[in-house]
């Protein structure tokens, strides 16, 4: 009887792990590549940001006095943030098959480049960036912009 309740507990287990390991993968929407004194606040925690980490939409980045990040989107969009920088992943879709593209990115301080993936060659409107003054719209394959406070 002990082992068959054990068995069960193991096997609940593997699938429970099996699910959050399947939801993780749904919800990454790019990759971090580069990484110096940089982290990342999602749903209110405070992640360091390392090599290989998933991202996820409404993650923030944040990067340090000497710091910089750089990471690619699911749709091989480029982003790279200098030093005292802070961006948003507000909004991320890249289903093409099914007409759904679009990156929206608030940018709150510093610096960020920004290297169009397919969502800007699929649709010219559909990755934009917020500042506290502006909107702009990544119609071209580079985008430079800079934020002061």
């Amino acid at each position: 009887m002990i082992h068959i309740f054990r068995f069960s507990l193991l096997l609940m287990c593997l699938s429970l792990f099996s699910a959050l390991q399947a939801d993780a993968q749904v919800r990454s929407i790019g990759e971090i590549r580069t990484v110096k004194d940089a982290r990342i606040t999602r749903a209110g925690l405070e992640l360091a940001a390392l090599v290989g980490a998933a991202l996820e939409e409404k993650d923030t980045l944040i990067t340090g006095h000497a710091g910089s990040i750089g990471f690619v989107l699911k749709d091989n969009s480029v982003i790279t943030l200098g030093p005292d920088s802070r961006l948003t992943l507000s909004e991320f879709q890249f289903e093409p098959q099914e007409g759904k593209v679009g990156l929206i990115g608030d940018i709150l301080s510093g610096t960020k480049e920004y290297i169009s993936g397919k969502t800007s060659k699929i649709s010219k409107d559909a990755a934009k960036f917020r500042t506290p003054y502006t909107t702009v719209a990544a119609r071209g394959t580079r985008l430079l912009i800079r934020v002061e406070e």
